[in-house]
């Protein structure tokens, strides 16, 4: 599916929530700008909430908050409390989406994505996860439950989106939140099942399939391949199916780059650690900053919203962040003719309309997702979803013992029971120490590469009978060389247990490595420009291939300047770089006219539904007819040479959208728009920016959406930014603040002393029992 195609849907389902409760949208959101002290007011107006100590919240200007607590409860319950003042309305949207209740907002119009939802049961291990927790988890997860449900009871203005798409302010519980790190665990695989789907059916479709796994051959990895944890330690001394994909796409897409770097090669003497997630560039943005202090926890750092744990930031011993590991967490087994099988029965409140009941089957294998009228699946046959997710793990409490680790021992012993999203987790120590940690439940599959997109019971058997964790997985502690970096790679070769099926392209993790080995000293100064480097090797490669096949050819009229630009091309993605607009507008008629005349049009779609590759595409050129793909390329040439001339460059058509998730609706949508920015940056760069193949004026959609860096020297060296800001209330001050700074390569100082933290940031919200 095209970018632009997804994003009419997008639009399509936005428009309808909206419409259906646009009553009163004329005065929503309001064109009164409310001040961070206005906004710290609601909280000043509540009622004394039910503290056991006294209790201070320090705030800086960009309302990012830091609690000072006497007890871990307390510590918890004003997190409860920040949390929903400051995102409940995102909370509240997120909670329906996991459930599977969009109808209740939208009406009808989205029946169908609900039944998928609960078919798919993103809560269906919450209850249970829950009352498995230790005491730990669970007096910490309660507490923070009850600060969001006083919250709730007693502020006196409520988020108006609520009120808009017409959400009860029902009480929020701990298996909600348990839901939404169940939501933000969607098999990262699952959105290139959905667009592989359709090719199932195709004569090439062997081909198809063969070509895509040549792509997975022998990734780039992190660190060494390890044979045992022995030896690892020896180095430690329907239409609606495209909506309903892109709903998950925001949570089930994700990258990122975590890269470490030893003291022995710090300039300040201490270990340094940089993390900046690439997820969806929404407003609000997934993360929330906070910092807390209590008798357990002492951290700053990035809380998932409506999730009570820092999930990358760094307490007095440690640092810590990472990337998703792309797990392969999930089977998509056939289970025709099946026996044990049960059935739920779901009621599907609709606004404006009655409800309707929904029934969906479940098998030995997990829900039958066949069922739903969304997916394209063959007549008469039945698949189900396996996946990890509907596991008993417990991964809050394990992120909550991360948070007060003291070294990579404490690291490894907290991951225990941590299933899901995998993680890389990459961190740095006070001592100086840095390390590559893998925190999954993964099956122990004895194959490299799925033999076809769904797979029969015994087969999915034999890979379920073990299940490896933390213990049994890879790590490495102190690399040779005093760097550890993760771009959601493959981690190391593990044969012949395969831990990922798709992983990205290799252009990130070969670049950052580059730049690391190409000097001795580094400073967060430094880190902080290789995370907005926006070099593409792959696509500077093709670029050089592209200009050497037409070198000393008659070129068409116009076409020159065209080839004298991509010659010069420095293989940067600036937003004022003429060879990368150019390059894309070649690489935009070339490719598919290449693959439509080696009649591989199907293998053309496949490519740019799940990704563009452009090592790909030079390989297929290098294989091809030279006669042929110099004749076409000669054509796209010439297509591109007005373009040489219309003073444009990468930023004029690659851009960001800085505006709340509903300003995406059409008409309705206009009073939710501030502004776009011109973004450097593609698919393939350190600073990553998913965009479309396209010459015409697109927004990116997905990628370096914050960043975050500590010097493990200075306790009070950490500096983070969001894509926006912390605000979710679109009137707010803080609603968008942060955007200039994360444009700019900016961040903000989040100290971990208390006394710097009242010097940085002076406002305070004091509470008493």
């Amino acid at each position: 599916m095209s970018f632009k195609s997804r994003s009419v849907r997008i639009l399509i389902l936005l428009t309808l929530i909206v419409a259906a409760g646009c009553v009163g949208l004329t005065s929503f959101p309001g064109t009164v700008v409310v001040s961070t002290q206005e906004r710290l007011g609601l909280l000043d107006s509540l009622p004394s909430p039910p503290f056991e100590q006294p209790v201070t919240i320090y705030w800086n200007e960009h309302q990012i908050p830091f609690i000072d607590a006497k007890t871990d409860r307390d510590a918890a319950l004003a997190m409860g409390l920040v949390h929903a003042h400051l995102r409940l309305g995102q909370m509240e949207m997120g909670k329906r989406i996991a459930t599977g209740r969009l109808s209740e907002m939208a009406g009808p119009f989205t029946t169908d994505i609900d039944a998928a939802l609960r078919a798919l049961g993103f809560g269906r291990s919450a209850q249970p996860i829950v009352d498995r927790m230790p005491p730990e988890g669970r007096q910490w997860l309660e507490a923070y439950v009850e600060g969001i449900n006083f919250y709730k009871s007693h502020v006196r203005v409520l988020p108006r989106e609520m009120g808009l798409l017409g959400m009860n302010n029902e009480p929020w519980t701990m298996e909600d939140s348990v839901q939404l790190g169940r939501l933000g665990a969607a098999d990262i695989n699952w959105t290139a099942l959905l667009k592989l789907l359709p090719f199932r059916g195709k004569k090439d479709w062997p081909q198809i399939w063969q070509r895509f796994a040549a792509t997975q051959k022998e990734k780039v990895t992190s660190f060494a391949s390890l044979s045992s944890p022995e030896h690892v330690t020896k180095l430690a001394s329907h239409p609606q199916a495209d909506l309903f994909s892109s709903l998950l796409e925001p949570f089930a897409r994700t990258g990122s780059n975590s890269m470490a770097v030893s003291a022995s090669r710090s300039r300040s003497g201490g270990a340094l650690l940089a993390n900046d997630p690439h997820l969806g560039f929404t407003l609000p943005n997934l993360w929330v900053l906070a910092g807390v202090k209590s008798p357990s926890y002492h951290a700053v750092g990035l809380m998932p919203v409506g999730i009570p744990v820092i999930a990358l930031g760094r307490n007095p011993e440690i640092a810590w962040g990472g990337t998703n590991m792309r797990q392969w967490s999930s089977d998509l087994v056939e289970v025709t003719g099946l026996e044990g099988m049960t059935t739920e029965t779901h009621t599907i409140k609709r606004r404006f309309l009655w409800d309707k009941t929904v029934t969906n089957r479940l098998s030995p294998y997990g829900p039958v997702i066949s069922d739903t009228s969304l997916f394209s699946f063959p007549e008469g046959r039945d698949f189900a979803i396996r996946w990890m997710g509907h596991q008993i793990s417990d991964d809050i409490t394990s992120m909550l013992r991360v948070m007060r680790a003291k070294g990579w021992q404490d690291i490894k012993a907290s991951l225990r029971d941590y299933a899901m999203p995998g993680q890389n987790l990459i961190f740095a120590d006070r001592d100086g120490a840095i390390g590559h940690i893998l925190g999954a439940w993964v099956p122990a599959r004895k194959t490299d590469f799925p033999k076809d997109i769904w797979m029969m019971p015994e087969e999915s058997d034999r890979a379920w009978q073990r299940i490896l964790t933390v213990e049994d997985l890879p790590f490495i502690i102190n690399p040779p060389d005093g760097v550890i970096a993760s771009s959601n790679n493959r981690p190391a070769r593990t044969p012949p247990t395969r831990l990922g099926w798709t992983f990205p392209r290799e252009d990130r993790i070969l670049r950052i490595y580059e730049r690391l080995a190409g000097q001795e000293k580094w400073s967060l100064a430094e880190l902080k420009r290789l995370q907005r480097d926006a070099y593409s090797l792959s696509n500077h490669r093709l670029s050089r291939a592209m200009v050497a096949l037409v070198k000393g050819q008659k070129l068409p009229t116009g076409a020159g300047p065209v080839v004298r630009h991509l010659s010069s091309w420095d293989g940067h993605y600036s937003v004022d770089s003429k060879g990368a607009y150019l390059h894309q507008a070649v690489v935009a008629e070339f490719a598919p006219k290449f693959y439509e005349t080696m009649d591989r049009s199907g293998e053309d779609q496949l490519w740019w539904a799940t990704t563009y590759l452009p090592e790909q595409l030079q390989k297929d050129m290098s294989e091809a007819d030279p006669t042929l793909v110099r004749r076409l390329l000669l054509r796209a040439l010439q297509k591109a040479s007005p373009l040489a001339r219309d003073g444009k460059t990468w930023g004029d058509i690659h851009r960001v959208n800085v505006e709340h998730l509903l300003g995406r609706v059409p008409y309705l949508g206009r009073s939710f728009r501030l502004y776009d920015l011109p973004i450097p940056g593609s698919v393939e760069t350190v600073f990553k920016s998913v965009g479309t193949m396209t010459v015409e004026k697109h927004p990116s959609s997905f990628g370096s959406q914050s960043r975050h860096l500590s010097d493990m020297s200075d306790p009070n060296a950490n500096y983070f930014v969001l894509f926006g800001g912390q605000d979710g209330a679109f009137h707010s001050t803080n609603f968008s603040d942060q955007v200039s700074l994360w444009a700019r390569g900016d961040l903000i100082q989040f100290p971990l002393e208390v006394e710097k933290v009242k010097e940085l940031f002076r406002r305070q919200t004091r509470f008493s029992p």
